[in-house]
């Protein structure tokens, strides 16, 4: 099983790589690059899937907030989500969520974002936000939107919508 743990800095290229085998393309790579110096980067919520010494996976939740008509909460949003190809349906990417998540709610972040698949990404608690409420400030997103309230108490209490990092959409 893969060790998951945060990202060195030395180990940006390798993370590069990671997303170009994934994706088969560079725009992740570049956004990717274009995030690590944004002032939404977290370097505790930038992880790697270290299995037996090489890099096999990553996720990136930047800072990101969820808006309503008189307050506002702080939240994470999952920017980025990889594994190799040869490491893919075999348990790495559900590791690798779910210890971000753990470590996540260790640095004291409880409200979660993704835009991706609900039949994945609800194994881990994820709904979707719209019936709780909850849009963008954004144009329509590609996939659906999700949240994760892992302190129970926002969800149903809050309506409003979810800031995402500026340029994470439009890279």
């Amino acid at each position: 099983m893969p060790i998951v743990r945060p990202q060195k800095p030395e180990e940006s290229a390798l993370i590069e790589e990671i997303l170009r085998k994934a994706y088969g393309r560079e725009e992740e790579a570049r956004l990717f690059a274009s995030l690590r110096g944004s002032q939404d980067f977290l370097p505790q919520a930038s992880l790697v899937a270290d299995h037996e010494g090489q890099l096999v996976g990553y996720v990136l939740f930047l800072k990101a907030s969820l808006v309503g008509a008189n307050d506002s909460h702080p939240a994470l949003a999952m920017a980025l989500f990889a594994v190799l190809p040869e490491f893919q349906r075999r348990g790495m990417g559900e590791r690798l969520i779910r210890h971000s998540l753990e470590r996540c709610r260790g640095i004291n972040h409880h409200l979660f974002f993704v835009i991706g698949d609900p039949a994945y990404f609800s194994r881990f608690g994820f709904q979707d936000a719209a019936a709780s409420g909850l849009g963008v400030d954004f144009a329509a997103p590609p996939a659906p939107l999700q949240v994760l309230d892992l302190s129970g108490s926002i969800l149903g209490r809050v309506q409003g919508k979810i800031r995402y990092p500026q340029g994470i959409l439009s890279k």
